[in-house]
């Protein structure tokens, strides 16, 4: 899929996964770099093939703890390239990886081998596995906690979409996650908006996903690129969908397994619905704001975004008259797990920055993708009637008759 390069290369909507935790708190629009999921799966060759790992160990302890073997249902191609890899970035000696491949060379025994799994991804803290550390919300049925899906992998009829980049998919997911094939999700011919709805029910039917299907999304990337996946299931008018918690990072720091190896979906038959209550579009905005009739509006950009210090390659810089600026990742928490916030303190966030979380909102940033994850977070307090601008910035400032100001 084609991608306007405007939206692809957007610093701050890139997987924060790709830097060291010491980046999380104060990155605020740095270029990333390396793919992420790099792991000892990468060694694979081919996803699905089998994996180094399970040649050197092949105890009972182990093949259960790598999901192989009875206890996992899985196939023999698939139980071989399941482990629970560190999906961590390019970063130069990345203890876990020296810890798996140090394992693996001296045929360690399955509980040397977790434990030493343990210490490099978490440090000397137990943390217990079946914690789930959710925080619960007012919207609560648009999050699930990794306690919650790990008891439901295999349940029939619930699909699970990982919202990473593809590479990322191919090396490392949940077992059973179908992949995306970019997370913006936007269209070839109008790579500044949403894929038209008949490309989406396309992509939709391949997931297996059908009018009544519930559906998880997660990702790398503190759940935004989850959001953006969320946000386009609704704005085709399927709303049976739900976000993991924390996503593929807290998934792997409580040593759940992941996979190389892709599923198999039977096609399904979900019908595209538009639904025009989701999105607002440039014209509609830009009238509003004309008129004095513009509802709440929501910058979810970087600070340097919102002041003009980073243009972002567009032809003006400023931001939406009347608009309210709160940065989307000050709502997430930091590594390891990036879970969400507890509810009240989003909603202290929210209002510190003169919203109202009740009100009716429109949520912008460059891409739309910031923007789905703003209206994901009023979603979340309760609120069903914000709309996302997914023509964002990079439509908004590259026009002539839309208005912008600096702070």
């Amino acid at each position: 899929m084609r991608v306007d390069s405007r939206n692809e290369t957007d610093p701050a909507e890139v997987s924060t996964i790709h830097r060291p935790p010491c980046d999380w708190a104060c990155d605020s629009g740095s270029t990333a770099t390396g793919d992420s999921r790099t792991s000892t799966l990468a060694r694979c060759g081919r996803p699905g093939q089998a994996h180094s790992l399970n040649s050197r160990v092949t105890s009972p302890g182990v093949r259960r703890w790598v999901r192989g073997g009875a206890d996992s249902g899985l196939d023999a191609e698939q139980a071989s390239c399941t482990i629970p890899a560190t999906k961590a970035s390019r970063i130069t000696g990345f203890p876990a990886l020296r810890a798996l491949d140090d394992c693996t060379r001296n045929d360690t025994t399955a509980e040397r081998m977790q434990e030493a799994y343990s210490r490099a991804v978490r440090g000397d803290r137990a943390v217990p596995v079946a914690g789930s550390e959710a925080v619960m919300y007012q919207g609560k049925d648009l999050l699930v906690s990794t306690e919650w899906l790990a008891g439901r992998l295999e349940q029939p009829g619930l699909v699970l979409v990982d919202a990473g980049e593809p590479l990322a998919y191919q090396r490392a997911h949940i077992p059973g996650a179908s992949g995306v094939p970019h997370p913006y999700l936007k269209g070839r011919e109008i790579p500044l908006l949403v894929m038209p709805p008949a490309d989406f029910e396309a992509l939709a039917r391949s997931w297996s996903v059908s009018d009544d299907t519930p559906v998880i999304v997660y990702d790398d990337n503190a759940s935004l690129h989850a959001a953006r996946v969320w946000w386009v299931f609704r704005r085709y008018g399927h709303r049976d969908v739900r976000v993991l918690d924390g996503g593929f990072n807290a998934w792997l720091h409580e040593g759940r397994p992941v996979t190389s190896a892709p599923p198999r979906p039977q096609q399904g038959t979900l019908t595209a619905r538009p639904d025009g209550s989701c999105s607002i579009s440039v014209d509609e905005l830009r009238d509003a704001v004309a008129k004095g009739e513009a509802p709440a509006i929501w910058d979810t950009r970087s600070d340097e975004e919102w002041t003009g210090a980073n243009s972002r390659g567009n032809k003006r810089t400023g931001h939406v008259p009347g608009a309210h600026h709160l940065e989307w990742r000050r709502l997430m928490q930091g590594p390891p797990s990036r879970r969400f916030r507890p509810i009240e303190e989003i909603r202290a966030e929210v209002q510190a920055a003169g919203l109202d979380p009740d009100a009716e909102t429109v949520t912008y940033c460059q891409a739309g993708i910031r923007g789905a994850f703003g209206q994901f977070i009023l979603a979340l307090l309760g609120n069903n009637r914000a709309r996302n601008y997914d023509g964002s910035m990079g439509e908004w400032a590259n026009r002539d008759d839309t208005p912008l100001v600096l702070p």
